[in-house]
């Protein structure tokens, strides 16, 4: 389970982030087709390296908790 405040490692890169806010659920819209609309699971991170705030599906990113910490 991911939760704010948790240290992530993404497999693919290496890099690190932090996890600002946990998993919610997010329309994603097909651009070649607006009416195919999918609900995914995501989760907001700021990258430790460069500072940028992105958006994760999870469905798509592989990655490890290297540490959980609860944030309130």
């Amino acid at each position: 389970m991911i939760k704010k405040g948790d240290l992530i490692k993404f497999r693919s890169t290496g890099r690190y982030a932090t996890v600002t806010r946990g998993t919610y659920n997010f329309r994603d819209i097909d651009p070649d087709c607006p009416q195919s609309i999918a609900i995914v699971n995501a989760f907001d991170v700021v990258m430790m390296d460069d500072g940028r705030e992105r958006r994760i599906r999870k469905s798509r990113a592989k990655f490890d908790v290297i540490s959980s910490k609860e944030v309130s």
